[in-house]
């Protein structure tokens, strides 16, 4: 199937290659990967480049996300603190903030989860902790709105939360409203076909929003996510689904499944 070649999964055990069903550096919780020139991995264990079979570590302490913003190559460390690869040095370093407003982890200290452009602004979701809002990087702060937060995505000129207690979305980061049907562990977020996706942990973990202000759930059966796995990512015209299998959809409420038993999916990485 040639979906395989188009994405790797970043779990809880090593970085697995669909194509062939082989996994590389056993042993790691990889949170995030950057697939470029060259291979970054975000790890339980710090920041990492791969250089041929090996890794060569870069910083220490819990990496949780790794994305290309502008010109930067940005990591996620736990403080929260946001390194920029290419500069080889910390651009933002908010562990001021997380004491002066009591954020905090079960695993470690607070992070950024992630960050997403929405109306001129830079927003970054700490978990667990108050929405970052900047011009730059640099100058991100905290407003008002503070949940345990998992995953962002604009869509429609509002920007949409996942959360520990469901969905929010907001149009002027002001106002903020709680999605109907969203409630529950909310992980995962992204566009298929006109529409929201999610999933919450549950054994019918699916969600769909068609008109972007309330949730439905798909009726179908599939291994759960667990507290860290964002398992969701579309490529063309299919929605992919992973946790300790991977499935594909090409039509609502027609999984398909194409991997099965594997260490539990952190994140899908699109290549």
């Amino acid at each position: 199937m040639i979906i395989l070649n188009r994405f790797y999964i970043a779990s809880n055990n090593g970085l697995i290659d669909p194509s062939n069903k082989s996994i590389y550096y056993g042993g790691f919780n990889i949170y995030d990967v950057y697939l470029g020139r060259e291979v970054y991995l975000c790890t339980t264990k710090g920041l990492y480049k791969a250089k041929d079979n090996s890794l060569e570590r870069i910083c220490s302490g819990s990496c949780w996300r790794i994305s290309k913003i502008d010109d930067m190559l940005i990591a996620s460390l736990e403080g929260p603190i946001l390194y920029d690869v290419y500069r080889d040095e910390i651009i933002c370093d908010l562990r001021r903030y997380a004491g002066e407003y009591g954020w905090w982890f079960p695993h470690g200290d607070a992070h950024i989860t992630d960050i997403k452009s929405f109306n001129g602004r830079y927003v970054a979701s700490v978990e667990v902790g108050n929405l970052l809002v900047g011009k730059s990087l640099e100058g991100l702060k905290p407003i008002k709105f503070s949940e345990d937060m998992h995953n962002l995505l604009t869509y429609n000129n509002k920007l949409y939360i996942a959360t520990a207690s469901g969905v929010y979305y907001t149009e002027d980061l002001e106002r903020f409203r709680l999605m109907e049907g969203s409630r529950g562990y909310f992980h995962a977020l992204d566009i298929w076909r006109d529409a929201l996706v999610g999933h919450v942990i549950s054994d019918t973990p699916l969600r769909i929003s068609e008109d972007g202000e309330r949730w439905w759930t798909v009726q179908v059966k599939l291994p759960k996510p667990t507290f860290g796995t964002t398992g969701l990512a579309v490529i063309n015209d299919i929605l992919i689904y992973s946790t300790t299998s991977t499935y594909i959809f090409k039509e609502l409420e027609n999984a398909e499944i194409i991997i099965g038993s594997h260490p539990m999916c952190r994140r899908i990485v699109l290549k």
